[in-house]
């Protein structure tokens, strides 16, 4: 490990670095996380600034084409996602940092901040799921033709696509439940 993880911090001080007999190492590992989470909300909002920038163009030119783009959705998606990751980011390092005291305020900051990365992480699922459907459907106009978009089976999957793969994610959680070894 660097020096910069070896930061002496009286109330932050624990001995994972060596185990409790190594006392020359003292890791930070809170303010390790603050600082990694703290990142990620920067990139989030670099991420979701650059979506905003290109969901403007995208409208831009839909305004001058007359037409939709189909990725709109995607990058509304992401953009959101993005937001709702920088919020939980700002969340935990709150949690993490020591500013709140008080147990119900940490309480509430970490219950919000678990909704809002399920969102976040959710609408990333939807928005690559979004544009899984759209390659499988482009990857079929482009080998057999328009005729291959109106097909049953991707009619099917361009509907109920989430639907299935949220189906999958239950069914794997509800397997892994049961044939867990819990005595």
């Amino acid at each position: 490990s660097g020096w910069y993880t070896l930061l002496i911090i009286p109330t932050y001080q624990s001995t994972c670095c060596g185990g409790a007999g190594n006392q020359k190492r003292i890791c930070n590992a809170t303010l390790i996380i603050c600082i990694l989470y703290s990142v990620m909300a920067i990139i989030d909002l670099a991420l979701g600034i650059y979506g905003f920038r290109l969901l403007k163009a995208d409208w831009a030119l839909g305004r001058k084409t007359e037409k939709d783009s189909v990725l709109r959705m995607a990058v509304i998606t992401a953009t959101i996602s993005c937001i709702f990751l920088m919020v939980e980011s700002i969340g935990i390092v709150t949690q993490y940092s020591g500013i709140l005291k008080d147990v119900e305020a940490l309480d509430r900051v970490s219950i919000g901040s678990t909704i809002l990365g399920v969102i976040g992480y959710f609408l990333i699922l939807f928005s690559l799921i979004h544009i899984a459907v759209l390659t499988i459907q482009a990857m079929a106009l482009a080998e057999a033709g328009i005729v291959a978009t109106r097909e049953r089976w991707l009619i099917l999957v361009w509907k109920y696509g989430a639907l299935t793969v949220f189906l999958s994610v239950c069914a794997v959680g509800v397997l892994s439940v049961v044939t867990s070894n819990n005595n």
